[in-house]
């Protein structure tokens, strides 16, 4: 398998020969081909779709670009996909501060993804994201982690009062 992915060119021996360079090569090989950003974002996630923090890295920016371009929904399915990724290791248990911040991205992305695509589904999706994440982000634990993800928590409560529940 290290040499299929050598040969393809996904894998640099730094100068040393001690460290394996994955990530940093694939992205410099990415960005040398002339694939369009979203494909770019694709070919990581299916790539480094068992590295969390990779993951959650390619989740940020799909995010990022998601929120303006034409094609949000895309980029926030992609999102979607790579947090839920990083949820498989990042877990409560385990990692409880990248549980939470991966909890309060899905819930972004949750928000982002309901400006365009069944607004109340994807409302209480990304409130439930951001409950779990106040699970860890507690005022007395990380007052400023908790305050956002409580703002965001309120934000994904008022768009879904815009179509069930208003009162």
């Amino acid at each position: 398998l290290y040499n299929k992915i050598q040969s393809l060119g996904f894998i640099e021996l730094s100068d040393d020969k001690e460290t394996i360079q994955i990530e940093e090569t694939y992205i410099r090989r990415v960005i040398e081909d002339e694939f369009s950003e979203l494909d770019n974002i694709e070919q990581m996630a299916a790539f480094f779709n068992a590295d969390a923090e990779a993951m959650l890295l390619i989740g940020n920016r799909a995010w990022e670009i998601g929120q303006h371009d034409i094609r949000k929904a895309k980029y926030m399915h992609i999102a979607i996909e790579t947090y839920q990724a990083a949820l498989k290791v990042y877990t409560f248990g385990q990692s409880p501060e990248d549980y939470a911040m991966s909890q309060n991205n899905l819930g972004n992305a949750y928000g982002t993804l309901a400006e365009v695509e069944d607004k109340t589904k994807n409302c209480k999706l990304a409130i439930k994201a951001y409950e779990e994440a106040l699970k860890v982000r507690t005022l007395d634990s990380f007052p400023i982690q908790y305050a956002t993800s409580q703002n965001n928590l309120g934000n994904a409560y008022g768009t879904l009062a815009e179509v069930e529940d208003k009162t």
